[in-house]
This record gives structure tokens, C-alpha cells and sequence, in this order.
């Protein structure tokens, strides 16, 4: 393992811990600590109520933004296990699989955060109006967490490319099947080996 893929699985791990806080946040558009939109509930002014209750054209996009976000978060989890995995053991197809499914996860993060976008720029809701009126609304600290989420996630992508398919030979990063062919030809070999005397011995004997 270079540094390069090392940095790779930082970055993830890095990147799934922002994903969680973005996710958890209800500042993703807030109008100077008045009112804000999270994922899952909106507050006003110290009052906080889940986002089923804000209208239909917002709630319906806010949920599909969540969505998008959170099912990043079990995919990062994966692709670290696979990511270590793959390291230690000297796999580079686990490996690859790893760094796809990180690609996969900052399409997803920016998906959501270009929903989210769409969605409170075009939305009539009574809840915009409110913050528009109150000095218009701004993207709070879990939006642009989630943005810099989904580069952190892509550059950690790239970098895991970049180490398996440029930075490494074949040679230095073998497959681990063919590793367990090898090993399995080598017991073979040793229990052919072992059995060989006592084959002898026992035509001597006869």
C-alpha cells in the first residue's frame, strides 16, 4: 500500500464523518439564527417540527435530498473495510470495488446537495417566504459541510485510482487469488512430498 491509497482511506473515513454531521444538522438553510431548514426538521425561531408539516413541494425534495445523503453513509462503511481490506491483503480488484463504490457516494452527495438547492430556490412555501421576508435565506453550515463532503469524497476516488492503476504494478499488488493458487499448489506439493517415503516404505516392505 503506497501513500497515496492511505490518503484514500483518510479521506473517506473523513469523508463519512462529514456526511453524518451534514446529515444530523438542521442548518442546511437558516436566515441569521431565525429560522432553518435541516434534512429532517425545520426551526423557527426556538420552535423545531419535523419537515412532514412544511409544504409539499419543499417537503418532497428535502426528502429526497436526505435520502441521497444518507445512503452514502453504509456505502463509506463498506468501502473502508474493503478499502483495508484489500490493503493487506494485496487485492486490487477488492480494492477497485472499494474506491467505485466512494466514486458512487460523491455522485450521491452531489445529487443531494443539487436537489436541496433546486428545490429551495424554486419552492413558494410559506416557510421560505417567511425567511425571505425576515432578510432572505441563507445555506447554513450542514449545506456547505455537505459540499465539502462530496469534494473530499471525489478526491479520495481519484486518489485510490490513481495509486492501484499508476502508482502500482503488477507485480507490487498482486491479486489475491493468485496468491491463493500459489499457496494452494505449494500444500499440495508439501503433501505429495510427505507421502512419498511411506509410499516406498511400504513397496520395500512387501
Amino acid at each position: 500500500m503506497n501513500f497515496l491509497f492511505f490518503a484514500a482511506i483518510v479521506l473517506t473515513f473523513v469523508a463519512l464523518v462529514c456526511d453524518v454531521i451534514a446529515v444530523a444538522t438542521s442548518s442546511w438553510m437558516g436566515n441569521y439564527g431565525k429560522t432553518s431548514i435541516g434534512l429532517f426538521q425545520t426551526c423557527l425561531k426556538n420552535e423545531c417540527f419535523s419537515n412532514t408539516v412544511v409544504d409539499n413541494d419543499l417537503a418532497l425534495g428535502i426528502k429526497a435530498a436526505a435520502g441521497l445523503m444518507l445512503i452514502p453513509i453504509p456505502i463509506f462503511i463498506i468501502s473502508i473495510i474493503l478499502m483495508v481490506c484489500g490493503s493487506f491483503k494485496y487485492d486490487r480488484s477488492l480494492a477497485t470495488v472499494a474506491c467505485a463504490f466512494v466514486l458512487l457516494c460523491g455522485f450521491l452527495i452531489l445529487g443531494a446537495v443539487s436537489t436541496f438547492t433546486a428545490v429551495t430556490n424554486s419552492s413558494t412555501a410559506i416557510i421560505m417566504t417567511v425567511m425571505n421576508k425576515l432578510g432572505g435565506a441563507q445555506h447554513g453550515y450542514g449545506f456547505v459541510l455537505a459540499w465539502v463532503c462530496c469534494v473530499i469524497t471525489m478526491v479520495a476516488a481519484v486518489f485510490g485510482f490513481i495509486s492501484l492503476f499508476v502508482l502500482e504494478s503488477p507485480t507490487t499488488f498482486k491479486s489475491w487469488d493468485v496468491q491463493l493458487s500459489v499457496r494452494d499448489k505449494h500444500r499440495v506439493s508439501d503433501v505429495s512430498s510427505s507421502r512419498r517415503p511411506l509410499l516406498k516404505d511400504d513397496s520395500t516392505e512387501d
